[in-house]
């Protein structure tokens, strides 16, 4: 099954300022998070895996994703938007992803100020996933970047 939590500015009802699953240990499908109000991703402290996909889309005021204990992901997708032209402008870092593991596979698109992958680092090197990096405004690091162990944008390379 999929647990999809979405909520956008042009809903008359939208009130959701933050996400809160504090006892959620396991997802044997998808969890899918799309929401315009929320500044942090932090709800979800004894997430240990996610069975299918993690998909973190349209989320254009999100400056901080924590998954504390995250251990284990099928798939990881981190997409702002469809264009180059909406891009999340305020995350710079996937630190909250430093527990992980194991991904088969890794999308990550259209950020404007995201200049370090570091998060990343440990499942990149224990699971050796499909990367696809690309459409960012400041670095888009490729498999050959994380293999040399350039995880951070540095201004004037």
């Amino acid at each position: 099954g999929t647990i999809s939590i979405a909520s956008y500015t042009a809903s008359f009802y939208n009130t959701l300022n933050s996400i809160e699953f504090p006892a959620l240990v396991r997802v044997e499908g998808n969890l899918d998070i799309q929401t315009s109000h929320i500044t942090h991703i932090n709800g979800f402290k004894s997430l240990e895996y996610v069975g299918g996909r993690l998909y973190l889309f349209w989320l254009p005021k999100v400056e901080n994703i924590q998954f504390p204990v995250l251990k284990e992901v099928g798939v990881l997708t981190l997409q702002h938007a469809t264009s180059t032209a909406n891009q999340n402008a305020v995350l710079t870092n996937l630190d909250g992803f430093s527990t992980l593991e194991r991904v088969s596979s890794v999308t990550i698109r259209y950020h404007r100020a995201l200049e370090s992958f570091e998060g990343l680092a440990q499942a990149y090197h224990l699971s050796l996933p499909e990367w696809d990096v690309r459409n960012n405004r400041l670095y888009n690091p490729t498999s050959a970047d994380m293999d040399a162990g350039e995880y951070v944008y540095v201004q004037g390379e």
